[in-house]
């Protein structure tokens, strides 16, 4: 097991290979929109506030998520260009191990940034890689086997295969 980061209740991520880690890549999305955070991770919406990155990184963070806004407070332009800039800043502060995909909604969508070297802020990968880790194995947990959903109403029986018809 990899031990944790100093000063974090997050474990570390060793991409030595060795086998007790986890080296799948964990999928960190950028966005404007839709929350109060331009990041997101496996659980959903990152506040800013509670990843231990630079003050620059965050504040260009929040100011890019704020000036994809028009003046009417809905969504309106978001800068490739700048947001680029700031994904491939996160992904060297989140290391190895850690995809950011940045979504801008214009042909350069889904643009990918990765790190192979170590985090640059170790505290804010491990917070990600353990909410990654926690859930997989939520994932794990739930799809062992069949699962089925009731309709009471109607009295209908719902399994979750798609070659098994609703039950009456």
């Amino acid at each position: 097991m990899v031990p944790p980061v100093p000063g974090s209740p997050y474990p570390s991520f060793d991409p030595s290979g060795d086998p007790d880690a986890n080296t799948d890549p964990v999928t960190v999305r950028m966005f404007a929109g839709y929350a109060n955070s331009p990041l997101w991770s496996a659980g959903g919406p990152v506040a800013l506030a509670e990843l231990d990155l630079p003050d620059d990184l965050r504040t260009g963070l929040a100011r890019w998520e704020a000036d994809s806004y028009g003046g009417d407070g809905l969504l309106g332009d978001v800068s490739p260009a700048y947001g680029g800039v700031l994904a491939e800043w996160l992904a060297g502060e989140l290391g190895a191990g850690i995809e950011v995909h940045l979504r801008t909604g214009t042909a350069e969508d889904s643009l990918v940034f990765t790190s192979t070297a170590p985090p640059r802020s170790p505290a804010a990968a491990a917070m990600l890689l353990h909410e990654a880790a926690e859930e997989r194995a939520l994932h794990a947990q739930l799809s062992t086997g069949p699962w089925y959903a009731y309709a009471p109403l109607s009295g209908t029986t719902f399994s979750g295969h798609a070659d098994t018809p609703p039950s009456p």
